[in-house]
């Protein structure tokens, strides 16, 4: 060995040994699967108490997946603690905590316990971000949506304008979602934390009026959205927010020439400085939406929040040049712990909308403020885009077959016809 292949070797030997300790890392992936969310980023920055976490496998393959996901976590947070235990739970513990599977992930954090199985087909960044929202969210308090007037549903998962999709993914996030027939309940449950009505097509009841009157009185939570061909007629409840209905569809031309498929559809690009909207920076869409008015909510004691206006451009249908806009089609109303948002569209939170532009993230931050998680409020999912690879049979062939077989093959074949040539080298004269 000469010099300079001793100098190379030494030069090399450094380099290992300052790449082992300081390692540096490149994500290449198209949607940064190595690379911690920065919705993730910003939930754990809102965590400032230990969680533990306790995988329960004996399959080596989904330890090491999920201990993957893990470390992109504790990377950010140091407070994340992490135990492996090769066995799987005793039967009598997995029935307490209503587990299935041998592959179990326990999560602790301030004395809540959040179990769930692992399914390695579905692991991901974000699958393990809702459940830590579902650990901050534990609680048991409940979402009911009024049902029996018309109302959208939260279960037709095949239709466009149901809201199972919407109801999916508060599940997701740890929120219990139910639904409520007041007229044969006869009356709003205590752990209720928040009331909806979602586009009645019909009256209320006196008797159910009376009652959800009476939930507001006492301070709780409530969420209207009245699409223009709701039955607004309840004018108890109205009186209550100082609101107002008037009837019309909004017509925004504008966004007609951007590109949406009716003059209907609204686009809103500009928002307030709320908690639900002041970190949104995508553009909201909806379709068949109807003004509010306010004017008497200041009266009766509210703050008010303009959470979503149109543009200017806008006017009432048949009404171009008497009504145009800008119009108010979002608001926000507090008094003292008080929460309630009234927004004159459903369609936006339905399946066919629900996932365009930043309709999901306003409805979860929607939730989550009148939910009072507010530290869970800006939190968008991330979608996953290159979690999966496609391969044609010709690729699938390649990797099976060539690789392995084939190119050694040839390689041995190089071999014996160099040795050959060698060897006929040295017999000749």
């Amino acid at each position: 060995m000469n010099i300079t292949q001793k100098t190379l070797f030494v030069l090399i030997l450094i380099l290992c040994m300052v790449g082992y300790r300081y390692p540096l890392r490149f994500d290449v992936t198209h949607n940064q699967y190595n690379t911690l969310s920065k919705a993730n980023r910003s939930l754990l920055a809102k965590i400032d108490k230990p969680l533990s976490l306790q995988l329960f496998t004996p399959d080596q393959k989904i330890s090491l997946a999920v201990t993957h996901t893990l470390s992109l976590f504790q990377q950010e947070n140091p407070g994340i603690q992490q135990i492996v235990h090769a066995p799987i739970l005793p039967p009598e513990q997995k029935r307490r905590l209503k587990l299935r599977s041998a592959h179990n992930l326990v999560i602790t954090y301030e004395n809540r316990v959040k179990a769930v199985d692992v399914d390695i087909t579905q692991w991901n960044e974000n699958v393990f971000g809702n459940l830590i929202q579902q650990v901050l969210h534990d609680t048991e308090k409940w979402i009911v949506f009024l049902s029996n007037h018309g109302e959208q549903t939260l279960e037709e998962k095949d239709s466009h304008q149901s809201l199972s999709l919407l109801s999916h993914e508060l599940r997701n996030k740890g929120l219990k979602v139910t639904t409520l027939n007041l007229a044969e309940a006869g009356f709003i449950p205590d752990n209720t934390q928040l009331v909806v009505i979602a586009d009645n097509q019909t009256p209320l009841l006196p008797q159910e009026t009376a009652q959800i009157v009476a939930y507001l009185q006492r301070g709780g939570n409530f969420l209207w959205l009245a699409s223009p061909h709701s039955n607004t007629d309840l004018t108890e409840i109205s009186t209550i927010l100082g609101v107002e209905w008037p009837k019309g569809i909004i017509v925004d031309e504008k966004s007609h020439d951007l590109g949406t498929p009716n003059a209907a559809v609204s686009i809103i690009t500009q928002y307030p400085n709320h908690p639900i909207t002041q970190a949104l920076n995508t553009l909201t869409v909806f379709p068949w939406s109807r003004s509010l008015h306010y004017t008497q909510a200041t009266d009766l004691g509210w703050q008010i929040s303009p959470l979503l206006v149109t543009n200017a451009s806008t006017h009432l249908e048949g009404h171009k040049d008497s009504q145009h806009g800008p119009f108010t089609i979002g608001i926000a109303l507090a008094k003292n712990t008080q929460r309630i948002v009234v927004v004159g569209n459903s369609h936006f939170l339905s399946n066919a909308n629900l996932l365009n532009y930043g309709n999901l993230c306003l409805a979860t931050n929607i939730f989550n403020w009148l939910n009072e998680a507010d530290r869970l409020l800006n939190i968008p999912p991330k979608a996953t885009m290159d979690a999966l690879f496609t391969q044609s049979a010709f690729t699938k062939g390649m990797i099976q077959y060539v690789f392995p077989y084939g190119f050694p093959f040839i390689y041995l074949l190089i071999a014996f016809a160099l040795s050959r040539i060698r060897q006929r080298k040295f017999r000749s004269p």
